[in-house]
């Protein structure tokens, strides 16, 4: 009993998010054989630390590029996949080794328009 009262009385863990949202309408030509298909996507990055959030924002124009160059490798259909799980962890393991200060510890696609 004496244990359930002090977990009781423990003050919740607050966890802090940090988040860069700066890779926003980024227009991306991907892989397709029927012709000419452009997709535009807004990305959220969630972060680890103070610091890699400095370091994002510092690294915005390389981030942009390595992001873009990346998405324009996948075919419509896996951009058009609603978890895109393949495409999430790839970016995050390329994000990740440009990053020295912290790391990507998701990504979010918050928009994404085919046409």
């Amino acid at each position: 009993a004496e244990e359930e009262i002090e977990e009781l009385s423990r003050v919740p863990e607050v966890r802090e998010f940090r988040f860069y949202d700066g890779i926003k309408e980024m227009v991306v030509n991907p892989v397709t054989g029927r012709g000419l298909v452009l997709v535009q996507v807004s990305i959220v990055l969630a972060l680890d630390t103070d610091a890699v959030v400095e370091e994002v924002g510092v690294k915005h124009d390389i981030l942009w590029d390595l992001v873009l160059q990346r998405l324009e490798t996948y075919p419509v259909a896996m951009l058009r996949d609603p978890y895109k799980l393949e495409v999430k962890k790839t970016l995050m393991r390329e994000i990740n080794g440009e990053l020295r200060n912290g790391e990507v510890t998701a990504i979010y696609f918050t928009d994404i328009i085919v046409q």
